[in-house]
């Protein structure tokens, strides 16, 4: 996502304690003329990842990597389109 997006946000890892967190610490480096986005951005990824858990859990249907984020970015086209997200 960070390669299709161009923008450049810390990657969750080790030295972060929760998503919460990184979105945090990822959201002090971004101007604060695209926090908006990002904040959009960050939600629909989390949003996707939460839908691809219910799948596994509830429908036992397990999506491909590559698959979750061709449907993130899926969804933020959309966004975009519906001009809610306007620099990504």
């Amino acid at each position: 996502l960070r390669l299709w997006s161009g923008a450049h946000f810390p990657i969750p890892g080790s030295i972060f304690c929760s998503s919460e967190e990184c979105w945090t610490e990822a959201r002090k480096r971004v101007p604060k003329s695209l926090r908006r986005d990002f904040d959009t951005f960050t939600i629909l990824v989390h949003w996707r990842l939460w839908k691809e858990r219910n799948a596994r859990i509830f429908q036992q249907e397990a999506a491909t990597v590559e698959r979750v984020v061709d449907l993130i970015i899926e969804d933020l086209r959309s966004w975009k389109a519906a001009g809610c997200i306007v620099a990504i």
